[in-house]
């Protein structure tokens, strides 16, 4: 998706920028000519005379954002006008954290309950704030890691937002956590780390998280019998249980509210990283595929989803929650993803590595079928 100016009358602020605007380009820019499309400011250049960081600099002083692209082969550079950021209310983000505390802890307390009937869990309490602290600790971290990054490219990030969400409505609880990037990333490199911070950091606690959850969890021998919820196995799960909890054949295993707290996180982890739209997988597809193939990209893998969860509700052995996953992304893809202001620049060795590993996470967190009642 190429950036635009929204509206008719920033034009007007770009002509009275005019002398600005002029001094920066020719300053920046070699072998300018213009073009002219309705509702953008955009030239064609051969090269630039500077580093881009310095170009950015300028242009942002100006309040405005230079978006470079190539256009069949030729350099196109878009400006585009700053919005206006609002400033973050904190007491909003303490209100939200406390209220989806609350909520996390009410869906812990729900998944306690049958442990506790059981007898496998002694205090109800206990579980339930299990699930909540080791739930938040995962999503925090997972957007910990994006801000980090946004602070280091000098880009404005208002955060974390936390989702509460009433447990009988969504039984986690929540809807996760955002941070509002409020500013492109400089580069594709920027954006490549962007995606890749929050499923690193999300794994690494989601592990810790699962592994002690994991020692706590109960095995009943026999295999009790009756209608139960379970959870997918993916390749990284089946590790963890390996070494850390073994299962005899013929037993059951019931996740402690840790460990589902866990396995929740590795969940968010993979759906995070499908290469859609603007979630994590998707900025990473933006900066290697380019906007037009990373758009064909989405809109196959939603409609891959979307038929696969039809199938589900068809009967088949298939979660039926692809079917909402794929609409959801159809309605995250609808404006495609913007990408970073220096698509020109190459992308860089670590980079290149960094998004082979999200692509490993992602096939290590994959699960087919995630929830199943059976």
């Amino acid at each position: 998706m190429e950036p635009e100016i929204k509206h008719r009358e920033n034009i007007k602020d770009f002509d009275m920028q005019t002398d600005k605007l002029s001094f920066a380009i020719n300053k920046h820019f070699a072998n300018v000519k213009f073009i002219f499309r309705k509702g953008q400011f955009r030239f064609e250049f051969s090269h630039l005379l500077n580093d881009f960081d310095a170009v950015r600099k300028d242009f942002e002083t100006e309040n405005v954002y230079p978006f470079l692209r190539k256009e069949k082969e030729k350099n196109i550079c878009i400006l585009a006008k700053i919005p206006q950021i609002k400033p973050v209310k904190n007491n909003l983000l303490i209100f939200l954290f406390f209220l989806t505390f609350l909520t996390t802890t009410m869906a812990g307390y729900y998944f306690s309950y049958g442990l506790v009937e059981a007898g496998y869990l002694k205090n109800i309490w206990v579980g339930a704030l299990s699930f909540s602290l080791g739930l938040l600790l995962v999503l925090g971290s997972h957007e910990l890691g994006h801000k980090i990054i946004s602070i280091k490219n000098n880009v404005p990030a208002n955060g974390p937002y936390f989702i509460p969400v009433p447990p009988f409505i969504l039984p986690l609880g929540t809807l996760g956590a955002i941070i509002k990037i409020r500013s492109p990333m400089p580069d594709k490199n920027s954006q490549i780390r962007l995606g890749i911070a929050g499923p690193i950091t999300g794994i690494f606690f989601s592990i810790i998280v699962l592994a002690i959850g994991l020692k706590l969890s109960f095995i009943a021998t026999p295999a009790l019998s009756g209608e139960s919820i379970q959870f997918g196995e993916s390749i990284l799960l089946r590790f963890l249980q390996s070494i850390i909890l073994k299962v005899p054949e013929g037993s059951s295993l019931y996740l402690h509210p840790l460990a589902f707290a866990g396995w929740v996180g590795l969940f968010i982890t993979f759906l995070n990283l499908i290469p859609v739209g603007q979630l994590d997988g998707g900025h990473i597809a933006r900066a290697i595929l380019g906007s037009k193939n990373h758009q064909r990209l989405s809109l196959f893998i939603c409609g891959l989803m979307c038929a696969v969860g039809f199938l589900g509700f068809r009967g088949y052995s298939v979660w039926p929650g692809w079917l909402i996953w794929g609409l959801l992304g159809l309605f995250l893809s609808r404006g495609g993803n913007p990408g970073a202001m220096n698509e020109l620049s190459p992308i860089g060795k670590q980079e290149k590595i960094l998004a082979l590993i999200a692509l490993i996470i992602f096939i290590l967190t994959f699960m087919p079928n995630p929830i199943k009642i059976g």
